[in-house]
């Protein structure tokens, strides 16, 4: 992964990427964004979802889930 200063993208733009699949922003030395290429993001969150569905489904598989409508619904979560 390439690291790479916000004081560097400032300076040479997106050109300062080098084509990197990501890429790691620091800001004074520390840590602070990354950046991925349209694939990789799309696969990460492809990856969120599986994992939200197969979470749920153990939810379910425990009993853990209402049947409502919606005005129920609101009402149980805005107590």
């Amino acid at each position: 992964m390439l690291t790479i200063t916000a004081n560097e993208i400032k300076k040479q733009g997106i050109s300062s990427l080098h084509n990197a699949e990501e890429a790691l922003i620091t800001i004074r030395g520390k840590p602070r964004y990354v950046i991925l290429d349209i694939n990789s993001y799309e696969k990460f969150r492809e990856m969120e979802l599986i994992m939200a569905l197969d979470a749920a489904k153990k939810e379910i598989a425990k009993g853990k889930y209402h049947v409502e409508n919606p005005e129920k619904h609101i009402e149980r979560i805005t107590k």
